[in-house]
């Protein structure tokens, strides 16, 4: 009989995510189920846990690497156990209380995907232009040289959420975009959309002050329209 303890049958009941946490155990470190999307831990690691972390992701370079949630007072300040990572192709952070970003630089240059969630503190962007091969980005909150955004040539998807721009003339630039989300924040001049020739699906959602939309009806190539909570419209 297979003998497999009830904290592996915990671990393993949602087979989409993999929660990890410390100390790692051969448990938590069973093959992922084919339907599994996300590795993600939510509470400090050690260095030993990173290692034995690394060899098994390492396996699925498809799936994404996520951290979330915890480290208030000062337990995670920066991101440089990605060391133990170069091969990650999906990475998103979602700690608040970050305090640095030092250790970003070990993700490899050709990242397809990025999350960076809401910190306390804002940091600059200008880190982005290291991942010339992007495909997907998510950011929320930070707005700090955001221009670079427009040097991501290969960018088919971007969320942007809490963010204020004065125009969208950063996408013009992004050929390839086709999926963009703008969430909150108080972006109110659409009037370039005419220029984002490529755009198949648009989200725009809870934009506070937003009144005129008469822009999207130039987007001759949409083909999905979602609106939600635009109280002038």
């Amino acid at each position: 009989m297979l003998n497999i303890s009830k904290k592996s049958l915990s671990i393993n009941s949602y087979p989409f995510i993999r929660g990890i946490e410390s100390p790692v155990t051969k448990d938590q470190l069973v093959p992922l189920d084919e339907k599994c999307r996300v590795i993600q831990f939510s509470s400090p690691l050690t260095d030993a846990d990173h290692e034995k972390l690394s060899q098994f992701a390492k396996n699925y370079p498809a799936v994404s690497f996520r951290v979330f949630g915890h480290y208030g007072m000062g337990q995670l300040n920066d991101l440089k156990f990605l060391r133990y990572y170069p091969f990650v192709k999906n990475f998103q952070v979602d700690v608040f209380e970050i305090t640095g970003i030092d250790g970003i630089e070990y993700l490899p240059e050709n990242l397809e995907y990025l999350g960076f969630g809401q910190t306390r503190k804002r940091f600059s962007l200008n880190f982005l232009e290291k991942f010339k091969n992007l495909h997907e980005l998510y950011i929320e909150g930070h707005d700090k040289d955001i221009e670079v955004i427009s040097k991501l040539v290969t960018l088919e998807r971007l969320t942007l959420r809490s963010i204020t721009l004065k125009d969208l003339s950063i996408f013009l630039p992004l050929k390839k975009l086709w999926w963009l989300a703008i969430k909150l924040g108080g972006t109110k001049n659409l009037s370039m959309f005419s220029k984002i020739e490529g755009l198949k699906y648009l989200e725009l959602w809870m934009i506070k002050g937003l009144e005129d939309i008469s822009a999207i009806s130039k987007l001759k190539n949409l083909q999905f329209l979602f609106l939600q909570n635009l109280k002038n419209i």
